[in-house]
C-alpha cells in the first residue's frame, strides 16, 4: 500500500484512497517504463486531491511482479439485474469527454480541493487588495479613497471569477492524463434497470448491480452519475435520448 500524505483515514476516506490507486494503478499499467509508470500514478492521485509521500515505496511496488490493479471503468457489483423485465433502457458511446468529466466532479467534491479552492479564493483577494491598493495609493498621492475603491474592486473581481479559474486548473489536470494515460474503456455502452436493479454494457463486458448497491445519483448539466460506491460510478451522458428519464428513474427507485 501506498502511504499518502495524510493522517489516519477515516472509513470512506480509507474508500475513497482505494478507488484512487486503482486508478492510479491501472493508468501505470499502461506505461513502459518505470519512471512513466510513476509519474503516471502519482498524476492521476494528484487529479483525486491526494498526495504519494514516499515515491521510493511506489517505485518499488510498481517494480514487482504484482498484477496491475483492474482497468478505471466504472465496474458494478455482481447481481441478478438485467434477468427481468425491463424498465427502462439509455445507449450512448462513452468518449474520453465523457471520462474527463466525471474525474473532474469527482475532484471537485474532494474536501481537499473544495478546501484549496476555498483558501485560494480567500488568500488571492486578500492579495489583489493590497497590491492594487498600493498602486491606488500611489496614483492618487496619498488620499484614502482611490486605494480603498481599487481594493475593493480588485478583491471582489478575484473573489467572483477564482472558483471558475480554480475549477479550470482542475479539468485541465484531468484532460492531461485522459491525454497520456486515458481513464476508461471508450465506446458502445448502455445501462438498463429493472425491479432487481441496474445492468451496465460496456465494450462487451456485462456489469449489475442490485438497488441496494446504488447510493446516489449526481448531475451535472452535461451527464448523471450513478454512484455504486465513493469513487465509482455509472457515466451516463445527457446527450443520449432518454438519459434523463433513466436518471430520474434510478433516484426514483433509490429514494432519492
Amino acid at each position: 500500500m501506498v502511504r499518502l500524505g495524510m493522517g489516519e483515514p477515516d472509513p470512506e476516506m480509507r474508500a475513497r484512497v482505494s478507488a484512487a490507486e486503482q486508478l492510479a494503478d491501472a493508468a501505470a499499467a499502461r506505461e513502459p517504463t518505470i519512471d512513466r509508470k510513476v509519474h503516471a500514478f502519482v498524476t492521476v492521485m494528484q487529479a483525486q486531491g491526494l498526495t504519494v509521500k514516499d515515491l521510493d515505496v511506489l517505485r518499488r511496488r510498481l517494480q514487482s511482479d504484482e498484477p496491475a490493479a483492474p482497468a478505471p471503468a466504472p465496474e458494478l457489483s455482481v447481481s441478478d439485474a438485467g434477468s427481468h423485465p425491463a424498465l427502462g433502457r439509455v445507449a450512448y458511446e462513452l468518449t474520453p469527454d465523457d471520462y474527463v468529466a466525471f474525474n473532474v466532479h469527482t475532484s471537485l467534491a474532494l474536501p481537499e480541493t473544495r478546501r484549496q479552492i476555498a483558501q485560494g479564493r480567500l488568500w488571492g483577494s486578500a492579495l489583489m487588495a493590497v497590491v492594487t491598493g498600493v498602486f491606488g495609493l500611489l496614483l492618487s498621492g496619498g488620499g484614502p479613497v482611490v486605494p480603498l475603491v481599487f481594493a475593493a474592486l480588485a478583491a471582489a473581481a478575484w473573489w467572483v471569477v477564482s472558483p471558475w479559474t480554480l475549477r479550470r486548473g482542475v479539468r485541465r489536470s484531468v484532460e492531461r492524463i485522459a491525454r497520456t494515460s486515458g481513464l476508461g474503456v471508450l465506446g458502445p455502452a448502455s445501462l438498463e434497470a429493472d425491479e432487481v436493479g441496474l445492468r451496465e454494457e460496456c465494450a462487451g463486458v456485462v456489469n449489475t448491480a442490485a438497488w441496494g448497491a446504488v447510493a446516489r445519483v449526481e448531475e451535472t448539466e452535461t451527464h448523471g452519475f450513478v454512484f455504486v460506491g465513493p469513487l465509482a460510478a455509472v457515466i451516463v451522458p445527457k446527450r443520449a435520448a432518454g438519459a434523463e428519464d433513466m436518471l430520474r428513474l434510478v433516484g426514483e427507485r433509490i429514494g432519492q
